[in-house]
């Protein structure tokens, strides 16, 4: 089961390590606004994406996936989506980009701060 990861937490690993993030919310809630250095993945794709790019994936310290304004739901189920592929260095940012924002931290996109 991945971790549960902070809106601190990403910030610092955002900072210090090799992370690879990924929003799995549709491509119009990406573009609104996303947590900076996000790749959008939307969870219908997520699957095959993961698989075609494994060694891409893999040359990263951590996977971190998140979804729109707290829907844990679809995170929860990006990250399985990844453990199932055999990725083990998965984390699960709880609270998405809501929790990423009321923290106080920017976001980029069209509709962003």
């Amino acid at each position: 089961m991945a971790r549960l990861i902070a809106s601190t937490e990403l910030k610092d690993r955002l900072q210090n390590q090799d992370v690879l993030l990924v929003d799995v919310s549709n491509e119009d809630k990406f573009e609104e606004g996303h947590v900076p250095n996000a790749v959008n993945i939307p969870l219908d794709s997520l699957r095959d994406v993961a698989a075609e790019q494994k060694t891409q994936f893999l040359r990263k310290d951590y996977i971190i996936v998140y979804g729109e304004n707290g829907e844990d739901s679809i995170s929860d189920e990006a990250a399985e989506i990844l453990e199932d592929l055999g990725f083990e260095r998965v984390g699960n940012f709880f609270g998405g980009r809501a929790a990423w924002f009321n923290a106080g931290y920017n976001l980029e996109g069209d509709q962003a701060n």
